[in-house]
């Protein structure tokens, strides 16, 4: 009977987990193939010039997020977990096509980059509440006692996608020559994307709706969420500072590592790609292990201490590496970061999921992530490429990441102190 139900619980999370593999996966291949993207639909007069319209397309998409948040995150807390991911993969599904079978600026003009940022555009509306769907779901489907470890998949499934793209790139460079690459090879990832789409259709199709979202007797209409938004804007404003660390640092260590590799430091693009596979497989090992020790020792000794320690970390790190970069410096500290991120992420999407309220959780839950991906995340290429252009230091990429660790910590304090109140005067009494 436990075998069963262990089987049970392993099928659904593969079920639900499947669009945010798809997610991650896109956005993995528009980081790592940013100069060719750039080359192909927003040509300039210097590769930073394309660069940075590339990454601005990339992060456009993040600004969708909020408004898909809302929307789809009403829709999800009114109609259902079920339908809602079936209605997000959908929207999803029409932003990568797009995006795979766009000519190139040379072919189309104007029209071409147009059509990039629409596909975006799409993919941003669906992800602003892809995350917070996913998490909700696993959360009120998790076992008593184990709702961290469970949830953490959400965020693990994303780091297959980085290894899967990362293995195929490889592949690509080994089969084809750099010219083809850069003129067509390119979008062979992409068109991959597109044929497992229908696969998974059919696997989130068969998702059942959760126990607690049939216990709620009415569901809020959209305006009740709208008011309970408004009514709940600190406590969201709160769980998006909380979000910023672990989407600045997810989108540094994986989509633009490849980039940061490249470009900045020189390096091969298999060895680029080589250390984004290990860094996801780093995330994929840590973050259930991190989040099972959050459901043993709370959630806040971990957010507390790992936004702590990048502050202090991230930018002697990123310094020793780009004194002497090397394939070696590179990946130690790509792992290092990986540990930091993996660690507070851990604690911090299940903990999202339990300060907001039960009848909005969807909403709530995917608003705070998209605001904090919208504003900072998804900028993450841009800032970094920008910081290095307008510094002439090579670590720039750094503070960034320290800036968001610093919200991190604030976040922590403010949700958590009478947590934190309630530690130290059961210590005091014991002691």
């Amino acid at each position: 009977m436990q075998h069963t139900r262990q089987q049970s619980s392993l099928s659904m999370v593969l079920r639900v987990t499947s669009g945010n593999f798809l997610e991650m996966f896109d956005f993995f291949l528009y980081g790592f193939y940013a100069s060719y993207i750039a080359k192909t639909f927003f040509p300039a007069g210097n590769l930073y010039a394309s660069l940075i319209l590339a990454f601005a397309t990339f992060g456009a998409g993040f600004l969708a997020r909020p408004v898909g948040a809302i929307i789809l995150g009403s829709y999800i807390d009114r109609i259902g977990r079920r339908k809602g991911l079936i209605l997000t993969l959908s929207i999803m599904a029409c932003g990568t096509a797009l995006i795979a079978f766009v000519p190139g600026y040379a072919t189309i003009g104007l029209l071409a980059p147009v059509l990039v940022l629409i596909g975006r555009l799409l993919q941003g509306f669906s992800a602003g509440v892809e995350l917070g769907g996913v998490s909700v779901y696993l959360a009120e489907m998790a076992t008593p006692g184990r709702k961290g470890f469970f949830v953490s998949w959400q965020s693990a499934s994303q780091q297959v996608a980085i290894m899967f793209a990362a293995v195929l790139g490889y592949g690509l460079h080994k089969l084809l020559p750099a010219q083809q690459i850069d003129q067509w090879g390119w979008r062979i990832p992409f068109f991959i994307g597109c044929l497992i789409i229908p696969f998974l259709f059919m696997i989130r199709r068969s998702l059942q709706e959760t126990d607690a979202f049939l216990a709620h007797k009415q569901h809020p209409s959209f305006a009740q969420i709208l008011r309970s938004i408004a009514d709940n804007w600190r406590l969201i404003a709160a769980g998006m500072l909380l979000v910023v660390m672990t989407t600045v640092s997810f989108y540094l260590i994986t989509v633009y590592t490849p980039t940061f590799g490249k470009s900045v430091l020189k390096l091969s693009e298999n060895e680029s790609l080589l250390v984004t596979f290990f860094v996801g497989l780093s995330n994929f090992i840590w973050l259930p292990i991190m989040a099972s020790l959050s459901d043993r020792i709370g959630r806040w000794p971990l957010m507390l201490g790992f936004s702590a320690l990048t502050i202090l970390s991230a930018y002697p790190a990123l310094s020793w590496l780009v004194a002497s970069p090397s394939f070696a410096r590179m990946l130690s500290v790509e792992l290092w970061l990986s540990f930091l991120y993996a660690s507070y992420n851990g604690a911090t999407v299940v903990a999202l999921t339990e300060i907001m309220p039960a009848h909005v959780r969807t909403v709530g839950f995917s608003l705070a992530y998209s605001l904090a991906t919208a504003i900072f995340g998804g900028f993450t290429p841009l800032v970094s490429t920008a910081l290095i252009d307008a510094s002439g230091d090579k670590a720039a990429p750094a503070y960034w990441m320290m800036l968001a660790a610093a919200c991190g910590l604030l976040a922590t304090l403010a949700l958590y102190r009478q947590d934190m109140r309630n530690f130290l005067r059961n210590r005091a009494q014991t002691a």
